[in-house]
């Protein structure tokens, strides 16, 4: 009987998904232009896809946010694409905006490039959990001299809804 009740239990850890944490916070790392970006993260899943964002307080009232949207809710590698949202087509993407308070600052936006190897990888999907890892590069407004770097991006986290 005691053996039976350490299985259930176990399975009820497994089950449960991401490591115990409140529902909206998860673990991050990753390198912005090559240095550790200290950042919160949250996800959300909408229509069977997740987003996930990673945000900083910069200083009082403004803030710096990775945001990485519509990702495929199965284990896979899938590439970072532009994706101008009019578009209404659901492919993976990211972007990086600065607000003051709410007020949008500056926006980087996903380009298509040889040069760099824009992805994320989904490595575990359970329930309201996903884990995984990604690369991007962003170019302000199309300036290719203007750029943020994402590397060895590693993340796990719950869903908020």
């Amino acid at each position: 009987m005691k053996n039976q009740l350490i299985i259930c239990l176990i399975s009820l850890f497994w089950l449960a998904g991401c490591s115990e944490q409140s529902p909206n916070k998860g673990e991050v790392s990753v390198l912005k232009d090559d240095i550790p970006w200290k950042v919160k993260i949250w996800a959300d899943k909408e229509n069977d896809r997740f987003n996930v964002a990673l945000t900083k307080e910069v200083e009082a009232c403004i803030l710096a946010q990775l945001s990485i949207h519509d990702i495929p809710n199965q284990v896979g590698v899938y590439p970072l694409v532009y994706n101008p949202s009019a578009t209404g087509i659901h492919i993976p993407t990211a972007i990086y905006h600065t607000l003051d308070c709410d007020v949008l600052l500056k926006r980087y936006e996903t380009k298509d490039s040889t040069a760099f190897d824009n992805f994320i990888e989904v490595t575990k999907v359970r329930r309201n959990c996903i884990a995984g890892r990604f690369e991007v590069m962003l170019n302000f407004e199309g300036n290719e001299n203007d750029t943020i770097r994402f590397t060895e991006g590693v993340f796990e986290t719950r869903t908020i809804r």
